[in-house]
């Protein structure tokens, strides 16, 4: 195969991310789109020389068809993804993977059973200013671990969630702030930590009451194995979009990835040691990391080498996700099962 035929689906402001990076790597092809509003099928379609489909059933009958791109709303991404891999189609799925861990247990017998290649897009790790990060913790550069903190301030108005049939409810989004915004700062938590075991969390609409039925603020404590903790805490009702805010705490120094720079601080100096580049494309604060994961996707199951993370690596996520919304309703400390 000398390129995989990719359609995306779902033609949202996040399919144009992956749209560049299909037609930027030399390992796939954009093939088609689909959506299930035919004019904004056809225009996509039109603005990048491709197939229009208008529905999955579509793509998947589609033999020309090798791999699908699910951009889908929250509540369709894990009944997409199994009807996808038993069509003999590789899949791409931007987060979350699912919306709870039932359904991602769902999911992983479907995908062991037809050894499919799925990849999840927490790209986040991919990250320049995060590779330099997790080199310096695995490395033990400055010691080892001994607490994490996450931070993420955005900002959402009345109108994101009005002018979609699908966002702010339980039912269809799977929750609000914490699947949407912050999955992606617990998952790097995770990611440079520690292994989670338990989680201590509360959440609440502290704005968006007349608005949505889900949550904007949200806060955690994070167990760890080795007794170290992560602190977390996210909201949607800020004035604008910050860039991330982590910080790890190290023996011999601080590590602080603020304004997408990474930053060594110590008793002696501040050092910025690494940074991103500035996206070019969809929002600022998804960075430029789509194209490095979707890539090396492709290189990977092309067998010509480059690590993507799978639907196994988006585990720990999912399941900090679903502990969170446990903890806060219940009052809580849940235990995290996150087995491979």
């Amino acid at each position: 195969m000398d390129r995989f035929s990719a359609v995306v689906i779902g033609c949202g402001m996040i399919s144009e991310n992956h749209i560049k990076a299909i037609l930027k790597t030399k390992y796939a092809s954009l093939y088609g789109v689909c959506d299930i509003k035919k004019d904004i099928a056809d225009k996509v379609s039109i603005i990048n020389n491709c197939k229009a489909f208008y529905s999955i059933d579509e793509v998947l009958k589609d033999k020309n068809v090798d791999s699908v791109h699910i951009c889908t709303p929250h509540y369709l991404h894990a009944s997409m993804i199994i009807e996808a891999v038993k069509a003999g189609k590789t899949v791409v799925v931007e987060k979350p993977v699912t919306m709870n861990m039932n359904e991602l247990h769902e999911v992983l017998e479907v995908a062991r059973k037809y050894d499919a290649k799925i990849c999840s897009v927490i790209q986040n790790r991919y990250n320049p200013c995060i590779r330099k990060l997790k080199e310096i913790i695995d490395n033990e550069t400055y010691g080892k671990v001994l607490g994490l903190k996450g931070f993420i301030t955005w900002h959402r108005p009345p109108e994101y969630y009005t002018n979609s049939d699908w966002r702010g409810k339980w039912s269809t989004e799977g929750g609000g702030l914490v699947i949407n915004q912050a999955l992606h700062t617990l998952d790097l938590l995770q990611y440079l930590g520690k292994k989670p075991e338990f989680i201590k969390a509360t959440y609440d609409t502290r704005v968006l009451n007349d608005v949505i039925e889900v949550e904007d603020t949200a806060e955690a404590t994070i167990y760890m194995q080795d007794g170290i903790l992560a602190h977390f805490y996210a909201t949607n009702n800020f004035s604008t979009d910050s860039c991330y805010d982590i910080e790890v705490n190290l023996e011999k120094a601080w590590a602080k990835y603020m304004l997408d720079r990474l930053y060594i601080i110590n008793t002696e100096e501040i050092k910025m040691i690494e940074h991103d580049e500035a996206a070019t494309d969809g929002k600022s604060y998804w960075g430029t990391s789509h194209a490095i994961l979707i890539d090396n996707f492709y290189s990977n199951i092309s067998g010509n080498g480059g690590n993507y993370t799978s639907i196994e690596d988006a585990i720990p996520s999912v399941a900090l996700v679903d502990g969170l919304y446990k903890s806060a309703r219940t009052g809580e400390k849940v235990r995290l099962e996150i087995q491979t």
